[in-house]
C-alpha cells in the first residue's frame, strides 16, 4: 500500500512540474535553441509576450523567457530564409 501512494506521489509531482512556469506563458522557461527547434510553440509564446501588460513585461524572469522566444523564432527565420535564398540563387 505505502509503495503505490509512493509511486502516485511520484506522478503528480512530475506533471506538476510540466506545468510550473505558466506564468512565463504557453511555453515558458526554455532556451533559445528549443524555441528555435519548436517554431510553432515560439510563435504561439511570442503572441503571449505581446498580449502581456508592459509592466509585466518588465518583470525579469518574463522579459529574459520573452527574449528567449523572440531570439529563438528569429534564430530558426534566418537559417529558414537562408536556405530558401541559396536555393534559389544556388
Amino acid at each position: 500500500m505505502y509503495g503505490k501512494h509512493l509511486v502516485l506521489a511520484a506522478g503528480i509531482a512530475a506533471l506538476a512540474g510540466c506545468a510550473a512556469h505558466h506564468h512565463l506563458g504557453p511555453y515558458g522557461g526554455h532556451s533559445t535553441s528549443w524555441y528555435a527547434h519548436h517554431v510553432h510553440r515560439a510563435e504561439l509564446e511570442n503572441k503571449w509576450c505581446d498580449d502581456i501588460p508592459a509592466a509585466r513585461q518588465e518583470i525579469g524572469y518574463v522579459k529574459n523567457n520573452c527574449t528567449r522566444s523572440y531570439l529563438g523564432w528569429g534564430d530558426y527565420m534566418r537559417q529558414h530564409h537562408l536556405q530558401i535564398y541559396n536555393d534559389t540563387m544556388g
